[in-house]
């Protein structure tokens, strides 16, 4: 038998097992770290993160935790509000995605997302792609939000799509949308006076939202808008997965929905031609006419384009005017102000209406309005429509920081109908009936604030 050297066996063992527990070691270390950034989100990027940069800081708290605000709170925008506050001006926030999900309050970072900076050769941020498949999902294919800024092939790109409806948005134009406008005013008018002279509580949603006293075309649009909406902006926000459980209710109720728009957009694709002439079709200066004569590959895109905007004009106005009447139903001296303006001017109700951090590139970059435009102004959660004056000391800060409408050049191309319909609806409003605000709202975060659950009462002025 061969003699064993039982002391360089007992050596090699030693050493086998030392690399075994320094292996387990590291691995476990590593398990721990993507344990926690799974969880959290906090450590470096996985292991891969450059060495030699600073990451902007990360907001202790878990990915649940940020879920919850979302899909079950619906308050996430309030929450960025008060980390804004405390770790700065530009932030991560543990969301679903590998890559860093920054969120950005300063002005100067926005502009640079969103319009980029030609000094250094850089182009806006495109939006994530996930972004643009939640948009796609209802409209059939690629719309004016979800496509490529230029066109590709015969696919028109946003820019095209933007440019083919400019001249129906333009400040000409609206001088001649406005009789339109008053026209609708004096048919909104009857239905409010009724619910003015009942005297009846009201839910502001519903009555911003057009659901009251709204047919069944009406009611059955609303509904899938809304859950559209929902799905879109909060649940698949958190759980990516739910686009694929087919058998599940909500999925059918989308499918529902995003059917019926469709239906609707050739239902009022096909009326229009039935009804216009080439001659009208040429003369048209609406949106609609604009679509009509813009040059697509086959209709699918057309009507994808045409519920876009029928969603994006939709709950933004409704809910902006809403805020407006529950704030101003505190102050009833704000709303004297209002009806005692110059209307051809739209005066007051016109009031109303970076740190040394890197961002990875590959990251989203997230700009919280709800947080910006209240940086750096008094009272910032106070309604004061003065601020807007010249003279105030917020008027300058709030050139900065206010856009409502996005900047670049995926900017709102319904700014200024948007603007025109909230001051003139306003205006009647205001002039024509007295509010009462009845319970307070909840702020619920879709595509825009909701102001849920707030109950007002509105009355004929004498």
């Amino acid at each position: 038998m061969r003699e064993v050297d039982l002391s360089a066996l007992a050596l090699r063992l030693r050493a086998r097992h030392a690399l075994l527990v320094a292996a387990g070691t590291f691995l476990g270390v590593k398990l721990l770290r993507i344990g926690r950034w799974l969880v959290y989100g906090s450590g470096r990027w996985l292991w891969w993160t450059p060495k030699g940069i600073t990451l902007p800081p990360i907001v202790p708290v878990s990915r649940f935790h940020s879920f919850r605000h979302i899909s079950v709170q619906r308050q996430f925008p309030l929450y960025q509000y008060q980390y804004f506050k405390q770790y700065g001006p530009v932030i991560r926030i543990p969301l679903f995605q590998l890559a860093p999900w920054v969120f950005v309050c300063d002005p100067s970072v926005a502009k640079l997302v969103t319009e980029g900076d030609r000094s250094l050769v850089l182009e806006e941020s495109p939006k994530a792609p996930w972004l643009y498949s939640l948009f796609s999902s209802f409209t059939g294919g690629p719309n004016m939000f979800s496509r490529p800024l230029t066109t590709q092939g015969s696919i028109p790109g946003c820019l095209a799509s933007r440019k083919a409806v400019a001249s129906a948005f333009s400040m000409a134009q609206m001088d001649g949308i406005i009789p339109h406008l008053n026209k609708y005013m004096e048919s909104l008018g009857e239905v409010l006076d009724r619910m003015a002279s009942s005297e009846r509580d009201l839910d502001a949603c519903e009555l911003f939202e057009g659901g009251a006293e709204r047919e069944s075309m009406g009611k059955s649009f609303l509904e899938s808008v809304n859950t559209i909406v929902n799905e879109i902006s909060v649940m698949r926000v958190t759980n990516p997965l739910r686009k694929y459980m087919w058998w599940a209710e909500h999925q059918k109720k989308f499918d529902r929905s995003g059917l019926f728009l469709r239906e609707l957009g050739r239902d009022i694709v096909n009326k229009y031609r039935a009804s216009h002439t080439d001659e009208e079709l040429a003369r048209d200066c609406s949106v609609l006419g604009h679509l009509m004569r813009s040059p697509y590959p086959s209709d699918k895109e057309r009507i994808a384009d045409i519920i876009i905007f029928l969603i994006a004009g939709h709950d933004t106005t409704g809910y902006t005017l809403a805020w407006i009447v529950i704030e101003v139903a505190k102050k009833p001296e704000i709303a004297r102000k209002i009806r005692f303006s110059r209307l051809p001017q739209l005066g007051y109700q016109g009031r109303i209406a970076t740190m040394a951090v890197t961002i990875p590139a590959g990251s989203t970059v997230s700009v919280s309005n709800f947080a910006m435009h209240r940086s750096g102004i008094t009272r910032p959660d106070e309604f004061v429509p003065e601020r807007w004056d010249e003279k105030s000391e917020d008027h300058e800060r709030l050139k900065t920081i206010y856009r409502p409408f996005s900047t670049g050049m995926r900017r709102c191309v319904g700014e200024n109908l948007a603007m025109v319909e909230l001051r003139l609806i306003l205006a009647t409003l205001l002039q024509r009936y007295e509010w009462e605000n009845l319970m307070e709202p909840r702020p619920q975060f879709y595509l825009t604030t909701k102001p849920e659950g707030a109950v007002v009462r509105m009355r004929m002025r004498a």
